[in-house]
């Protein structure tokens, strides 16, 4: 009982990414986000899985002011593309 508490634990302390085999997915959706932000210095890499996911989720509902690459996007494609993007060099 004790094992299984502790799992529980360490697993919503350090929660695993839904879709962190996904990252092919995330890097065909996200070619629309290279263009301008690349290795440059507009890099995305590095954020934050969950900066990004809500980010990308802000631009799809028309929080932010961004050119309208995210509309039509699931919250699936979001996480593959936030776990992508926050791993490229």
């Amino acid at each position: 009982m004790r094992k299984m508490l502790l799992l529980l634990v360490l697993a919503m302390v350090f929660p695993l990414p839904a879709f962190a085999g996904d990252t092919a997915s995330g890097k065909t959706k996200a070619q629309g986000c290279v263009g301008c932000h690349n290795a440059g210095t507009n890099s995305l890499s590095g954020k934050g899985e969950a900066l990004l996911i809500s980010q990308i989720k802000a631009i799809r509902a028309g929080e932010k002011d961004h050119p309208p690459v995210m509309s039509g996007l699931s919250d699936q494609d979001i996480d593959a593309i936030a776990i992508y993007l926050n791993g490229v060099q």
